[in-house]
């Protein structure tokens, strides 16, 4: 049902179960699947799917997105076993991933948001705001 969706803008879905993980990359007329490569799943801002890499035209945009993901998957190789949740906040707090906004000029409302982690198996999403302290609330799904 989600791939048939209409959709006005690019969309990533990580998807995940017991023993599956994949991306979802969409644009708003087409998609594709991406899945792990040595057991690691990553995404930033950027298509990651070489079937729409030729549609990423904003490169300081791209260029930042481009250097968070190589530092994602950078650190989740570092990781022996599986990432726990300890694992994936200090990944997502990392001043190579997580952004701050400039304050000003054309790029003053880029940085990060929110950090997300969901543990499927638990029905539990855990989100952060790093410009309130960073701590995580958790909710039950």
């Amino acid at each position: 049902k989600v791939i048939n969706q209409r959709r006005g803008n690019t969309i990533n879905l990580l998807l995940a179960e017991k023993d599956l993980m994949l991306d979802l990359e969409f644009t708003a007329w087409d998609y594709d699947v991406l899945l792990p490569e040595d057991g690691i799943i990553a995404h930033a801002n950027h298509y990651v799917s070489p079937k729409f890499t030729h549609y990423d035209n904003n490169k300081r945009e791209i260029e930042s997105s481009i250097v968070r993901y190589a530092r994602a998957v950078e650190l989740l190789q570092g990781i022996e076993g599986k990432a726990g949740v300890d694992d994936l906040k200090r990944i997502l707090a990392d001043k190579g991933i997580c952004t701050e906004f400039p304050g000003a000029g054309l790029y003053q409302n880029w940085g990060t948001f929110r950090r997300l982690i969901m543990i499927p198996a638990e029905k539990k999403l855990m989100i952060s705001n790093p410009s309130d302290g960073g701590a995580y609330k958790t909710y039950t799904l």
